[in-house]
């Protein structure tokens, strides 16, 4: 995961919006966005209507928390925040920024509804949008003259056009309001993810993404709940605590699997561990429910080779073996769950 700060680049060579749009801008890329040291408090304040009028934010979208606004479609309460964001906004965010800071006599005010790019008051409501989404409540805060700017022009007929004075006054304003934001910028860190043998739309999706819809219309709460967890590890490099959640889910499954198959003289709940289940699980040759044999030597495998090992304090693993080891826990949980001694509806455990 490479990290980058946000400003840089931003007013380099995008080009006016008109001139981008002839580029190969990247639609898809993503990244993931984490404010360092910000920590989100349990309710957050809705935003004023004044701040939503005079910024054009998106009511719907934003709310206002003591120390940072956040997306509430992301944001986990009582923790830290990483949100996922799109590339092309930033390279969006640059393009805009590029055009209201270097305007020029003749640049259009607003421009025609249906045609490429933005005028100048498109692109001021942008960066103010964009300020809101990325978290800069510093330089938002000092955007009042801005959006006063924006107040002055909004009004002009269709196809108006920049004269020296405009041109002059939102120079003067750009050149403070870029301070500020460049200064905010280098509090703030993205981090890039890099792609993994899996990818990461898969790795950040749901369960059903991870294991088929028949398997996962099935799998515990706490395995599904894992098996995600160790994923998202993946997409995020840390593969110790990816091995840790992904042998968690599968032995969450392996305890459904043995109450499936073992109906009496059951192991206490406290004593169901790996080992000890794959040791009653192994069937006398006369017992009608048996798990199948590369099953079992799959589980056996793993518990060997990976849970045991894992557990101990010295246990790290790298970024490959964490991802061998989820696509091996994948298959084993997909085994267990489709063996047709896993309950069928009606057949309790």
């Amino acid at each position: 995961m490479g990290s980058v700060w946000p400003w840089r680049g931003w007013l380099g060579s995008f080009g006016t919006p008109r001139d981008r749009k002839q580029k190969n801008e990247p639609r898809n890329a993503r990244i993931e966005y984490c404010v360092p040291g910000t920590y989100v408090e349990e309710k957050p304040v809705p935003l004023s209507p004044e701040r939503i009028d005079r910024y054009g934010l998106d009511a719907e979208l934003l709310v206002d928390v003591p120390g940072t606004l956040v997306n509430p479609a992301t944001r986990a309460l009582g923790s830290y925040v990483m949100r996922t964001i799109s590339l092309s906004k930033l390279l969006a965010l640059g393009s805009n920024l590029r055009f209201v800071t270097l305007p020029q006599k003749g640049y259009l005010i607003k421009q025609k509804e249906g045609q490429p790019g933005v005028g100048i008051l498109g692109a001021i409501n942008n960066i103010l949008r964009s300020l809101e989404t990325f978290g800069f409540p510093v330089t938002l805060a000092a955007a009042d003259d801005l959006a006063e700017f924006r107040d002055a022009i909004k009004d002009e007929a269709q196809r108006s056009r920049l004269g020296e004075e405009h041109v002059s006054r939102l120079r003067e304003i750009m050149e403070d309001f870029s301070k500020v934001l460049f200064a905010e910028g280098k509090t703030i860190t993205l981090f890039a993810l890099t792609e993994k043998r899996i990818p990461n739309q898969q790795l950040l999706g749901e369960i059903d993404g991870l294991v088929d819809a028949d398997v996962c219309a099935q799998l515990p709460d706490i395995a599904a709940y894992d098996l995600c967890e160790g994923a998202k590890c993946i997409a995020y490099d840390r593969p110790t605590g990816a091995a840790f959640h992904v042998l968690r889910a599968t032995e969450a499954v392996l305890r459904t699997y043995y109450l499936h198959l073992v109906k009496r003289k059951r192991l206490p709940e406290n004593k169901r561990t790996w080992g000890a289940m794959l040791h009653q699980l192994k069937p006398p040759p006369n017992r009608k429910r048996k798990p199948p044999r590369g099953l079992m030597g799959s589980l056996e495998h793993i518990r060997v080779n990976f849970r045991n090992p894992t557990t101990h304090p010295e246990a790290r693993h790298d970024i490959d073996s964490a991802q061998r080891l989820l696509n091996l826990c994948r298959d084993v949980i997909t085994q267990m769950v489709r063996d047709e001694h896993w309950a069928k509806p009606g057949d309790g455990t």
